[in-house]
This record gives structure tokens, C-alpha cells and sequence, in this order.
């Protein structure tokens, strides 16, 4: 847990400096040669437009079928104008994530109403894969965000404009839950145990914020939040017992709220004025060194804050004279810690995406464990039918010392159960088959 003492400051110069590692944290975007270029995103719907893993990025393309690009981190420059992808949708794509225990799953929401996952190769892809390897069927309107579960293996959330938040069993290809909010959610995070989840949605003219244990939705706790009408997002800071949410206020003015999830009817604990701009912030936040990221939609920029004990404190800002149609940002495991790298961005942009790096100067060449405490190692601590029956499991941790890494394990194969429709497809198949047979059949006792 990172905290400050109120007594954390030196003078410096007559002035007090507030003591942190990261005060002179700095961005700096990648050359041209260290870019993804010749993209054609598609960024329709709320969500970021993009996402990553360690080794790969995604983001949906225009076209029909739902294309979806996914490519490796590690190859930049120029991609092929017409890229293998995956088109397993008949709509466009609004959100995607990657499976954190199998790297080579990426779940796909889309306007069709179905969310889907899809197994690629390892080595990337080849050729376009048209099939699903699951696919989940229950929303009544579009998917607009998704996020794997953080502990338990094979669990999927997603929601959904018809109002529902769901949570699947993507091995058995069954909802597990459902939890019915006042409106179209905005977006939802799981805590890091993946115990409770929080939602933004709307309510009528004005937001609200909840926090739901998704087996026992009955237990819900919601309170109104910014009072603007347009998107709010929120994101877990467990580390620190908090949550924030991101608005706007009735002269959309955008805003930063920190809560104490123990006591949401409280109201927030702090209440913090950004700027004053229409781009809805995407956020990311880093628990490990407690740095709260916000990139906004047509932004230039990134801010970045670390939060603490006492409060949050601004950081600095990584300026661009590009606007940003959406950003996401790489696991730990995927940085360059000899660098000092505590945060790399993807920043989508209008035809290519631009990696941003987040540096602390430090002149040794030493692994620093200040900067780098373990991590997540995204490693499933406990199954499906575990938590779905009330369990709960701390998340697994690494250490990102190059001594002592041991991130590379097996290969974690996947595969689905046949769902109810499969088996109902192939249970009428076989009955169909019969009847020919017995037609046959009696054909020759005739």
C-alpha cells in the first residue's frame, strides 16, 4: 500500500516540495519506426477503440463482418493494408479484451448483441478467422464493454444497452448472472479479487455509480455521481481502499471523484476539476505505483496523478499536437523495466497507433524495486465454478526483476463445452438422420 505521512515534504528553495518517486515521471512517444502505421480503426460506440495485452494489441476496423485487428507488440512500422483479422461478428465491434490467463483468447463485443471469444495463434495471424471459438448469446441490444474476470478462470463480464451486466462461464458458454441497471451501463470494473464489481450508468438525466457482488445482486449499493448527463467511467484503486469515477458537471466541466467504497451514501471523498472540454476521459490506473492515467477522447495529451493517503496530487501531462481517438495501455509483464518504463500507452490515433512511454530518470542501470514492487502475474487463482459459489482468491504476484522473472509458463490450451445450441443443433441433426434411416429401412422391408 503506498501512503505518504502528512509530514512526507522537504524544503526546497523556501519552498515545500511534496516527497514522491514520481514527480518527474515523463512521456515520450515512440519515433515512427517504433509506430503501428496504415490502420483504419473503427471507433464507433463509448468504449477506448483499443485494447492490449503484453503481446499483443487490438483494435476493430472498418468493414463488414466486424473486423477486428490483432497484432504483435513487437513487430512496428508499416502493416499490411490488408491484414489478416478476425471477423466472427455481423456488426461492428464496439469492445474487446484479452483473456488474462490465455493470452491467445480475445473476447469481442459487438452492436449484434452477441458477445463472442476467439482463440488466434501464437505466433499472430496468418489469415482472417471467420469462426468463433465461443459464443454468448442473452444481450438484447448492443455489447459495449467487456472485461475478464482478474482471478477466476473462464469468467467473462459484459454489458450491455438493454441495461444488463452479465457474467459468463465462456468454457460452458452459459450465463452465470445478470444484474439489471437503471439504465444502459457506461462502463464497469472489477476489484482485484474480482469480488465486487462497479458500474456507471445512467438514470434518467442524471449518473449513478454501484457496487454489486454480481452472485448476489439483491445486495447492491447505488448513489448518484457527476451530474453531468454524458459517459462516467470508473476504475478500482484497491491498493488504497478507494474508487474513482470520472464525469462531468451540469457546465461539463470534467471531473475526477475518489470514493470510499465502504461508504458510497458518504458521498465522495474528494471532488476534483480537470478542465473544461468535451472528450469523455478514458482511465487507466496503476496499483503498483498508485498513478492514476486519464486520456480523453480527442484529447492531445495524457494527465497523470498519483493518488495517496491524503489525497491525489497532478503529476504532469504528456502533450501531443495529435488528437487521440482512444488509449490503452500494456500490462507490467509487457514493459522495459532497464528503462525505468512504469507505463506504456497505445494512443489510437485517426491511422495509426503511437506507443507513449512513461519513464522515471534514474542513472543506474540497476533493477530499481522501488519503481517495480511484484506485480500481477495473471495467473487464474481459482476456477469458475469456485467463484460462482462464493469464493473469493487474492490475484497471483510476480517479481519484473530480470533475475528472478518465471512469467514464462506452459501454454494454457482452451477449450469450450458445447453450448445448449450445439447440442440442440446436432440432438435435431441426428433425429433427422434417424428419420431417413427409418424411411430407408421400412423402403426395404416393403
Amino acid at each position: 500500500k503506498k501512503s505518504l505521512s502528512k509530514g512526507a515534504f522537504s524544503a526546497m528553495s523556501g519552498r515545500f516540495v511534496r516527497q514522491s518517486s514520481y514527480r518527474h515521471v515523463f512521456g515520450t512517444a515512440a519515433k515512427p519506426a517504433g509506430q503501428f502505421q496504415d490502420i483504419s480503426p473503427d471507433i464507433t460506440g463509448i468504449g477506448p477503440h483499443i485494447h492490449c495485452s503484453d503481446k499483443y494489441f487490438a483494435t476493430p476496423l472498418g468493414g463488414g463482418g466486424g473486423p477486428v485487428l490483432v497484432h504483435p507488440l513487437s513487430v512496428t512500422g508499416r502493416l499490411n493494408r490488408n491484414p489478416p483479422r478476425l471477423a466472427v461478428h455481423k456488426g461492428k465491434v464496439l469492445c474487446c479484451d484479452f483473456n488474462p490467463f490465455v493470452g491467445t483468447l480475445l473476447a469481442t463485443g459487438s452492436d449484434d448483441c452477441y458477445a463472442k471469444v476467439t482463440a488466434f495463434p501464437a505466433a499472430g495471424l496468418k489469415e482472417t478467422i471467420s469462426e468463433a471459438t465461443v459464443v454468448l448469446e442473452g444481450h438484447r441490444k448492443k455489447v459495449t464493454e467487456l472485461h475478464f474476470h482478474p482471478t477466476a478462470n473462464n469468467v467473462l463480464g459484459s454489458a450491455a444497452a438493454d441495461g444488463t451486466v452479465k457474467v459468463w462461464d465462456i468454457e460452458a458458454q452459459a450465463e452465470l448472472f445478470s444484474y439489471e441497471t437503471t439504465d444502459a451501463p457506461f462502463s464497469f470494473d472489477w476489484n482485484s479479487d474480482g469480488s465486487l464489481m462497479a458500474v456507471t450508468a445512467k438514470d434518467g438525466r442524471a449518473n449513478t455509480l454501484t457496487i454489486v457482488d454480481p452472485r448476489q445482486a439483491a445486495a447492491a449499493q447505488s448513489v448518484p455521481q457527476h451530474e453531468g448527463t454524458k459517459q462516467s467511467s470508473t476504475r478500482w484503486i484497491d491498493n488504497l481502499g478507494r474508487l474513482v469515477t470520472v464525469g462531468f458537471s451540469k457546465n461539463s466541466v470534467r471531473q475526477y471523484w475518489l470514493w470510499d467504497p465502504k461508504n458510497l451514501a458518504g458521498g465522495p471523498v474528494v471532488k476534483s476539476d480537470i478542465d473544461q472540454s468535451a472528450g469523455v476521459l478514458l482511465l487507466h490506473y496503476d496499483p503498483d505505483n498508485s498513478i492514476l492515467y486519464m486520456g480523453g477522447k480527442g484529447d492531445g495529451g495524457v494527465k497523470y496523478f498519483e493518488i495517496t493517503d491524503e489525497g491525489s496530487f497532478f503529476l504532469s501531462e504528456f502533450r501531443s499536437n495529435d488528437s487521440q481517438k482512444g488509449i490503452a495501455f500494456v500490462p507490467k509483464k509487457g514493459l522495459d523495466t532497464r528503462k525505468c518504463e512504469i507505463a506504456r500507452g497505445l494512443r489510437l490515433m485517426r491511422n495509426k497507433v503511437v506507443p507513449v512511454s512513461f519513464c522515471v530518470p534514474r542513472k543506474s542501470d540497476q533493477f530499481q524495486d522501488d519503481l517495480f514492487p511484484d506485480t500481477y502475474a495473471g495467473v487464474s487463482t481459482q476456477t469458475c465454478a469456485a467463484w460462482a459459489a462464493g469464493g473469493n482468491a487474492a490475484p497471483t504476484k510476480m517479481s519484473l526483476n530480470p533475475k528472478d522473472r518465471g512469467d514464462e509458463v506452459a501454454a494454457v490450451e482452451f477449450v469450450a463445452k458445447k453450448s445448449p445450441a450445439q447440442l440442440q443443433k446436432e440432438l435435431d441433426e441426428a433425429l433427422a438422420r434417424i428419420k431417413v434411416l427409418e424411411a430407408e429401412n421400412a423402403k426395404l422391408k416393403a
